[in-house]
């Protein structure tokens, strides 16, 4: 028997994926930045990874690309959810 919660997932993906593209994409690019904004364990990974990949970017660039990639990995998960439905 599944649990409550799993069935407000569940609703949450599919009213997710039931969302025009460009809608979903910006959605998407607001919960990167939200990622960004509460430095969670997403956020320090890219940042650590970036600084080592990129050892000569200066710290502003390594800021522009954790943020862009952040926002990338929010977007990819709001299309998941529309490829799911």
């Amino acid at each position: 028997m599944k649990s409550v919660a799993v069935y407000i997932a569940i609703g949450f993906i599919y009213l997710l994926g039931i969302l025009p593209l460009p809608v979903a994409q910006k959605l998407g690019r607001g919960f990167g930045y939200f990622f960004y904004l509460t430095n969670n364990k997403a956020a320090r990974v890219t940042r650590l990874n970036l600084i080592h990949c990129f050892p000569e970017k200066s710290e502003e660039e390594i800021t522009s690309l954790t943020k862009d990639s952040l926002k990338s990995y929010g977007t990819s998960l709001l299309e998941m959810a529309m490829v799911w439905t």
